[in-house]
């Protein structure tokens, strides 16, 4: 894991200054030709898949709705609260 410096200054660019500096003010190259701290070449990114039509199930959900009412508001949290409250039946809250 690698930390940021200063003012989120990225590692790799925190080498490269310091290799600069280095070779300035010392007139000593690094040993290594290339950063340490350069990140591997990666594969070539795989084509996007194809886009398919939209299931039949989901189309409700097009157009303007009304935004969620919040966290454990929703139409879900009630159901929950609803069948929490008929399986206590006169025990207080569960832990």
């Amino acid at each position: 894991m690698q930390k940021l410096l200063g003012n989120a200054v990225p590692s790799l660019l925190a080498e490269v200054l310091a290799r600069a500096i280095r070779m300035q003010l010392l007139d000593n190259p690094a040993e290594d030709s290339q950063p340490q701290l350069l990140p591997p070449v990666r594969a070539a990114v795989p084509p996007p898949e194809p886009v398919t039509a939209l299931p039949g199930k989901y189309r409700r959900y097009i157009g303007d709705h009304d935004d969620h009412p919040g966290e454990s508001l929703g139409a879900g949290a009630r159901r929950r609260d609803k069948a929490q409250k008929k399986d206590t039946k006169g025990v207080y809250a569960r832990a």
